[in-house]
C-alpha cells in the first residue's frame, strides 16, 4: 500500500490569503476581541493576543478589567485594550463590551478571567449575547470561560462555538468523571 505525502509550501498559502492593498486600514482583515484577564492573570489574555497577532490576526483588541489592560499595554503597543472599569469581570460592564462584540470578526473568551461568581455570571450573559445576537460570529472558549458554560450546558447547544478544554474543564463540561485512561 502506497501512502501519500502533501507538502504545503509557502506559495499555496500565499494563494488562499486575501490581498493586502496599501491603502487598507487596521482592521480590513478580521478584528479579534479577547475578553480576559482579572485580578489574578494579566498575562493570559496578553499571550493569546500576541499568538492571534503572530498568526496572521489585522487587529487585536484585549477587553480586560482596567489594571489588567494597562498591564497588556506594558507587554505590547500592537494589542489595543478596552479598560473595563472592574477588579474583575462582571455583568455591569457588558454593555461597554457590545460595540465590540458588532464590529468583531471572532471573539476568544476567557484566558486568565478567573472564577469568582461575578465573572461566571458575566462569561454567561457574554455566551447569551453571542448566541442570541451573533450567532454566526466565530467563538472560541478557553480556560475560565468554559468552567462558566460548564453551569449552563444549555447554552452550548447548536452553536459553532471551539471549546478547548483540558481535562479537568472537559469533565466539568460533560459533568461527570471520565475513564482513567483518558485522563
Amino acid at each position: 500500500m502506497t501512502k501519500t505525502k502533501r507538502w504545503t509550501s509557502k506559495r499555496d498559502v500565499l494563494k488562499v490569503l486575501p490581498e493586502r492593498k496599501p491603502e487598507s486600514h487596521k482592521g480590513d482583515f478580521g478584528r479579534l476581541l479577547i475578553v480576559g484577564g482579572g485580578s489574578h492573570y494579566v498575562g493570559a489574555p496578553a499571550l493569546v493576543g500576541l499568538a492571534a497577532l503572530r498568526s496572521g490576526a489585522d487587529l487585536v483588541i484585549v477587553a480586560a478589567p482596567e489594571k489588567t489592560a494597562w498591564a497588556v499595554n506594558s507587554i505590547s503597543p500592537d494589542l489595543i485594550t478596552l479598560k473595563l472599569p472592574c477588579k474583575d469581570l462582571e455583568p455591569s460592564v457588558i454593555p461597554e463590551l457590545r460595540s465590540e462584540l458588532e464590529r468583531s470578526t471572532a471573539v476568544v473568551v476567557g484566558p486568565g478571567l478567573g472564577t469568582t461568581s461575578k465573572t461566571l455570571d458575566a462569561v454567561i450573559e457574554i455566551a447569551r449575547e453571542l448566541k442570541e445576537k451573533h450567532p454566526r460570529l466565530p467563538t472560541l472558549f478557553d480556560a475560565d470561560g468554559l468552567k462558566a458554560l460548564a453551569n449552563t450546558r444549555d447554552l452550548l447547544h447548536g452553536m459553532p462555538w471551539i471549546l478547548t478544554p483540558h481535562v479537568g474543564e472537559f469533565k466539568l463540561l460533560i459533568g461527570r468523571d471520565i475513564p482513567r485512561s483518558m485522563d
